[in-house]
């Protein structure tokens, strides 16, 4: 089955899940806004870039906008977690623009071990969210935005008190050949980089590499490499003015045509038409 590279984040979207079959993402994916994860019970394998972490009870992920992750099961399947998608524009009617940017400040692609208070405060959050998102009154709504950012804020501070895994910064010190392929594919995809010159950069023939590669990461060489770069394309078509051929060349594609043809591929739409729904 098709999965595509791109998931729209709902205003605010939660769900609590408890599986225990194996449950395996078949490709790295993207959001526009932000992924918040909590680990309830179990054990789930999350592939970040050029490294895997396992997720236990207690773990509590975060990845920001733009960011191609995905999770796998681990050798036991079983796994309970919250799954938190959220857009800043979510919490627009319970707080000003600049208080949402100051809220969101400190907050990164990361990785927290919760000790048993700080899960029960999450869970707590998680909960809250949930429970108000199955009410459509507007009081329940509002009350379930208000939770969202307090649950934010919670995981701002827990940041800056609490020893944290930087999920961008642990992708520089790699062992793994083809994790080290895909940590310099995020660093330098505005760069022409071919197979020939990624093989090489790994030491592995051609075959092997891609052979590996497509085994590590659950895609080819060449569609991560275009899932890191369309993540960056939507990313200035939804944020700047710059035209097309300006984003093709700073992505890497170099061909805006080449660009709009993979971009409507993977979207459904062009980038010319996402750009008027702005």
């Amino acid at each position: 089955m098709y999965e595509p590279i791109f998931q729209k984040t709902k205003q605010i979207d939660i769900t609590v899940r408890e599986c225990d079959m194996t449950n395996d993402m078949k490709r790295q994916h993207y959001h526009d806004g932000y992924e918040i994860y909590l680990q309830l019970g179990g054990e789930r394998c999350l592939t970040f870039g050029g490294e895997e972490y396992t997720l236990t009870r207690g773990s509590l992920f975060v990845i920001t906008p733009f960011v191609l992750h995905m999770t796998v099961s681990a050798e036991n399947p079983y796994f309970k977690r919250y799954l938190l998608n959220l857009s800043p524009l979510a919490l627009s009617a319970v707080m000003t623009g600049a208080e949402t940017d100051e809220l969101f400040k400190d907050i990164r692609s990361c990785m927290i071990n919760l000790d048993d208070a700080q899960l029960a405060a999450a869970y707590n959050y998680f909960d809250r969210i949930h429970r108000y998102a199955g009410d459509k009154s507007p009081k329940s709504k509002k009350l379930m935005q208000m939770s969202a950012a307090l649950l934010v804020d919670f995981i701002a501070s827990t940041i800056k008190r609490h020893p944290s895994v930087d999920l961008r910064k642990e992708q520089e010190n790699v062992s793994s050949p083809i994790y080290k392929a895909v940590a310099y594919i995020n660093s330098n995809y505005e760069h022409e980089i071919s197979l020939d010159f990624i093989s090489g950069y790994v030491h592995m023939s051609k075959s092997n590499f891609c052979l590996v590669f497509k085994k590590t990461m659950g895609d080819t060489f060449v569609n991560y490499l275009n899932a890191v770069r369309l993540s960056q394309v939507y990313k200035l078509l939804t944020s700047t003015d710059m035209r097309l051929n300006e984003i093709a060349a700073k992505t890497g594609f170099g061909s805006a045509d080449y660009m709009s043809r993979i971009f409507k591929r993977e979207h459904g739409v062009s980038p010319s038409e996402l750009k008027k729904t702005r």
